[in-house]
Formats: structure tokens, C-alpha cells, sequence
């Protein structure tokens, strides 16, 4: 078992399944390229919709991300939680 995140684990065949899917490579894009990420070391399974939202475990809702990748992306749900449990600022006049 393979744990994702929290308290959640991918089974030893579902990552194996995905990596190979993905050909063992990571599946993110690079902005300044367009390309592929080249990766194929320190490759991780991701959530696309992440679990803790209701995303699945099913192959449509899996990809292969390298760590960096993975990393950057969960920084980002991380911002975007933290952005929308934020109260939003007043303006002075409506006090």
C-alpha cells in the first residue's frame, strides 16, 4: 500500500497500474515548453481531484506526477484552501 497524502493509501497494483499508463514518466506540462516533463525518477501517483475533496481512486482520477511536480501542485490547494476560507476584507466606509 502506498500512502497518498493524510491517512489515505493507493494499493501496490492501482500505482502500478497508473505508472505504466503513464509510461513511467511525469504527466505534467511545462509552461515554458509546452513539453512534457521529462522525469522518470522520484515519481509519484496523484489525485487529480484530490481525495479529500471527493476525488476517487479511479484510473481516470490518477496521474503520475514527479515529486517537484506533486509538490508545486499540493502548495497550490493548499493557497487555494487557505484563499477561500479567508474572510473577505471590508471596506473601512462599511464599517
Amino acid at each position: 500500500m502506498w500512502k497518498t497524502g493524510g491517512t489515505h493509501t493507493l494499493t501496490d497494483a492501482t500505482r502500478k497500474r497508473i505508472l505504466n499508463r503513464d509510461q513511467h514518466q511525469c504527466t505534467a506540462t511545462m509552461r515554458d515548453t509546452g513539453r512534457r516533463c521529462p522525469a522518470t525518477s522520484n515519481l509519484e501517483v496523484d489525485h487529480i481531484t484530490p481525495y479529500s475533496q471527493g476525488g476517487t481512486d479511479q484510473d481516470n482520477n490518477l496521474r503520475t506526477l514527479c515529486h517537484w511536480h506533486h509538490l508545486k501542485k499540493t502548495e497550490a490547494e493548499a493557497a487555494q484552501g487557505r484563499q477561500a476560507k479567508r474572510p473577505k476584507p471590508k471596506h473601512p466606509a462599511m464599517l
